[in-house]
């Protein structure tokens, strides 16, 4: 039997390629004697190709349809937040992301070439969220009581995907995906600092300094959603959330926005939350 094995070889980027001959027991002479079989010459592939190698049993690499591998790269790329959060990416192993996704080492290649690879589909899929939350937070046709629950969900979701620990590690190991980052991370601030603004503007925000109020979501939810946290406060993070909300709400609506409020089902959105996070 034979599968597919997508890789990346030779000049600079042979260390792709590294750890794949070392599972397959090739060298890279015997490597190069294989491309050599197929027409290929290893000093003119410098692009993704693909390969045959032996089936290396039931865990092997497969082919898989291009719509269906981006979904599930998602998907794992998504198991790992929680472990990159806690602890980052640089002391993890191949083998250690692949026991958080559930996967065995071969199946992971599947559908990541690297490490690399792996740490670029997770720092796309937190950019992506941003960039789609955004799109919500200015668009005037909603109101912004619920704008302001857009706000608040996103900041959550902004302390899960980027820790402290996850944010050093990506400058340490890719300078390329941390200025990506960090450049989504300022049209992000500027477009709920411009919610902020517009609001006070309307009469719907008390005047407050918006800059204060994303660094108080920055400091406080990222305080929230620490387990350790909530386990010596005796507090759920449902209830954390809750309360959170209803402090922030507090402060920021006027007293005629916050009065109208009052029937919002809170109970429902820290829910909608919730069930988001647990898909991760």
């Amino acid at each position: 039997m034979i599968s597919l094995i997508t890789i990346i070889h030779f000049g600079q980027k042979y260390y792709k390629v590294s750890k794949m001959l070392t599972d397959y027991n090739l060298t890279p002479l015997s490597f190069s004697c294989k491309l050599k079989r197929i027409g290929i010459s290893e000093f003119n592939v410098s692009h993704w190709i693909m390969i045959y190698f032996p089936d290396k049993g039931s865990g092997s690499l497969k082919k898989i349809a291009p719509d269906e591998r981006r979904m599930m790269r998602k998907a794992y790329a998504k198991q790992l937040i929680q472990v990159v959060r806690t602890q980052g990416f640089l002391s993890l192993t191949i083998q250690d992301i692949a026991k958080a996704m559930n996967l065995s080492r071969a199946s992971l290649y599947n559908y990541f070439s690297s490490k690399e690879d792996i740490i670029m589909e997770l720092t796309n899929l937190c950019i992506d969220y941003i960039n789609e939350a955004g799109q919500t937070i200015s668009n005037e046709e909603v109101s912004y009581p619920l704008r302001f629950q857009n706000v608040f969900e996103q900041a959550v979701f902004s302390a899960v995907y980027a820790s402290d620990i996850y944010l050093t590690d990506l400058k340490r190991s890719s300078r390329h995906l941390y200025e990506k980052k960090m450049q989504s991370r300022k049209e992000q601030l500027s477009a709920i600092h411009t919610f902020y603004r517009n609001g006070m503007n309307a009469e719907v925000f008390n005047q407050l300094n918006p800059s204060i109020l994303i660094i108080q979501d920055e400091t406080v939810l990222r305080k929230l959603v620490n387990t350790s946290f909530l386990v010596e406060e005796e507090l759920s993070l449902k209830q954390a959330l809750f309360d959170y909300y209803v402090a922030k709400k507090t402060q920021v609506l006027t007293p005629k926005y916050l009065q109208n409020t009052e029937n919002e089902d809170i109970n429902e959105m820290v829910e909608t939350i919730l069930k988001k996070l647990s898909a991760i």
